[in-house]
């Protein structure tokens, strides 16, 4: 049957459909097709509305406008996960939250190992923006891990850090990495560079071997 805009035609009920033409119904669990001939009707799921009045959309994130959460916040998160690792071998979790354009860090309540954290989104000041949580394991482990997909949070999001810090948002099944120029008001660089700089600080203070792939967290007082 040729594939015409004519030959489809919108049902409310099986019993509407008319041979000869790709019948249209939809309900709550999807869009069905159904084929009507003298003996039977098929009914068939599909993918597509053909009924529909915009183009075609895909899962993403739509941001507005820059967030522009500030650099010091995100530098104190990043500093303040690293110290916890250092000083107790532990993952913790920050959370950047949002409240009457003004935005916070906050410590929400938390169970903690060096392998994992669990959290709560409750009790917290503002809405949350950003959790950020660390990562065991080596210095630069900030690939999202399994456990990860499963927890982060839906429209929330989400970060894993050790030195640096990656960020995504859950639609739907997918993870979506956002641009830096739509969160932070500085770039994922000049973070990385003062984390450096903080790196050579506790170096000397802590009296550590330190370069970019070794750091020893037991030295950490």
């Amino acid at each position: 049957m040729p594939i015409k805009k004519d030959n489809f035609k919108h049902i409310e009920r099986i019993e509407d459909a008319e041979e000869g033409k790709i019948n249209v119904i939809m309900a709550r669990n999807g869009i069905f097709q159904v084929i009507k001939n003298e003996l039977m009707y098929i009914i068939k799921k599909i993918n597509i509305n053909p009924f529909a009045k915009i183009e075609d959309l895909e899962e993403k994130i739509v941001i507005q406008k820059p967030l522009n959460i500030p650099a010091k916040l995100i530098l104190t998160s990043l500093v303040f996960l690293k110290k916890v690792k250092h000083k107790y071998d532990t993952e913790a979790v920050v959370i950047i939250t949002e409240k009457n354009g003004e935005y916070l860090l906050e410590l929400p309540e938390q169970e903690a190992s060096a392998a994992s954290v669990t959290y709560s989104t409750k009790n917290l000041i503002g809405v949350p923006i950003l959790i950020i949580h660390s990562h065991p394991g080596e210095l630069h482990n900030t690939r999202f891990s399994g456990t990860d997909d499963k927890d982060d949070k839906f429209s929330i999001f989400n970060g894993v850090t050790s030195v640096y810090m990656n960020v995504r948002i859950k639609i739907g099944n997918n993870f979506i990495e956002p641009d830096d120029e739509d969160l932070f008001e500085v770039d994922k660089e000049w973070i990385n560079e003062k984390l450096n700089e903080f790196s050579k600080y506790a170096k000397k203070i802590y009296g550590y071997r330190f370069n970019e792939d070794y750091i020893d967290f037991r030295k950490w007082k």
